[in-house]
């Protein structure tokens, strides 16, 4: 990593990435607000905050004909409550969703996090139990 993504990541508490990331998405959910675009194509109620709204793809992109023409139209993306997505992806079999265990080996209990990425429940378990160790012995 360049000393310059380490200045940014630093500077802003995160990888610069995420942060990108999280930036997209606020842009985007205000502008779909302004544009009175905030129901969820799924279950039709209000997305009522940035950390519930989601970016989704109406059909999977990825067994379609043509997955690259899927994925970029602009026809085929919708919003959603993240909840909303999730379960969706529950149902369409998604590929995070199928899998029997997370890559520590622990059974695959998906937790969401704020930001709407996902791990197992052990994985975040055992992550702030050694945050709390941490913090106890500072």
């Amino acid at each position: 990593m360049s000393n310059g993504n380490k200045r940014k990541d630093a500077a802003l508490g995160e990888p610069h990435g995420t942060a990108a990331n999280r930036l997209r998405r606020s842009i985007i959910f205000h502008l779909a607000g302004a544009c009175d675009r905030l129901s969820c194509y799924r279950c039709g109620s209000r997305i009522e905050s940035v950390e519930t709204f989601s970016i989704e793809h109406k059909t999977a992109w990825l067994s379609a004909a043509d997955p690259k023409h899927a994925f970029f139209d602009l026809n085929n993306i919708a919003f959603s409550h993240l909840r909303c997505n999730v379960g969706c992806a529950t149902q369409e079999n998604h590929h995070n969703k199928v899998k029997a265990a997370c890559p520590r080996g622990h059974r695959y209990d998906t937790h969401v996090r704020p930001s709407g990425g996902r791990r197992c429940r052990e994985c975040k378990q055992e992550e702030d139990r050694k945050r709390d160790r941490t913090r106890v012995g500072s």
